[in-house]
């Protein structure tokens, strides 16, 4: 799903909001995993605390409309 959310990004923007493209190498047997986060830290989402740091930024994203992203990323925005 990370995958498609990055797409509409490209395609809608985030009306200045920073969303940063994250990547896990070892995620999925090798095959490696994305996500979608407001913050440069990374806070791996797969495996638990086992694998919390695994990970880089792959991509800087700043475009998209807010409430579609309060509802996909399920985020909590400030006005």
């Amino acid at each position: 799903m990370s995958n498609d959310i990055t797409d509409l990004i490209g395609e809608v923007g985030t009306s200045g909001l920073k969303l940063y493209q994250d990547f896990c190498p070892m995620y999925n047997n090798g095959k490696g995993g994305t996500w979608i986060s407001e913050t440069k830290e990374i806070v791996n989402p797969y495996e638990g605390t086992k694998m919390l740091n695994c990970g880089s930024v792959k991509r800087f994203c700043r475009k998209m409309n807010r409430s579609f992203t309060r509802i996909f990323l399920g985020v909590s925005l400030s006005s």
